[in-house]
């Protein structure tokens, strides 16, 4: 969908990823990432850093002075909560046990752990609202696309590595609930954006209207 409303606003290439494996051999490094580059990347945090409650306006780079307006009127605001331990839970080394799992099960699990470190732990964006009351608002972080689209990448790049595994799908349907319930026709509903389609007729990269590929450098 949002390759879809790009292309409406005259852009034509495909989605990039952000690898974050390369940018994970210390907080230094990960701040250093290109993707936060002022000229090529995203740009920096506010000036001074601060934390989830003190962080500044972004000053620098293509979104320098943006205004976002959800869930009030505000500047972008980016900062990253790191501790010296996380960036070792996104190594290349980690994808690549999280690869070698044959069952989507384990693949997920381990996968989504992983997302929420990098995305959600590692790196917010914060909205503060009229009262005073901190507010992460991780939707309208520019970096949240990319970053789905590695794990996107993930999840093809380990489905191509066995082809039974083009239809190895599970997992709960309902939040905090471990049951295993989630099926191949279950609905994916996209309140309007999109015509509301079943998980199985999106399980296929190269089927019913999607066309992509990824490139595999660094996951074997």
């Amino acid at each position: 969908m949002r390759e879809r409303d790009l292309s409406e606003c005259g852009y034509t290439e495909g989605i990039p990823y952000w690898d974050w494996t390369h940018d994970a051999d210390s907080v230094s490094a990960f701040k250093r990432a290109k993707i936060f580059d002022p000229k090529t990347g995203f740009g920096r945090t506010g000036f001074p850093e601060g934390d989830n409650s003190t962080a500044s306006c972004v000053e620098n780079g293509p979104y320098a002075g943006m205004q976002m307006n959800i869930p009030e009127p505000h500047c972008l605001r980016r900062s990253f909560n790191l501790t010296s331990e996380m960036p070792g839970n996104w190594t290349s080394a980690v994808v690549k046990r999280i690869m070698d799992y044959p069952d989507y099960i384990n693949f997920w699990n381990n996968t989504e752990r992983m997302h929420t470190l990098v995305i959600e732990d590692g790196l917010c964006s914060l909205s503060l609202s009229h009262s005073g009351i901190p507010m992460i608002t991780y939707i309208v972080l520019l970096e949240f696309f990319v970053h789905h689209s590695q794990v996107d990448r993930l999840w093809t790049l380990w489905q191509g590595r066995n082809e039974t595994r083009i239809w190895d799908y599970g997992g709960n349907t309902v939040q905090n609930v471990t049951t295993n319930t989630a099926t191949l026709g279950d609905p994916m509903r996209f309140l309007g954006l999109a015509e509301d389609r079943p998980v199985e007729s999106l399980m296929d990269t190269l089927s019913n209207g999607l066309c992509y590929r990824y490139d595999d450098e660094d996951t074997n």
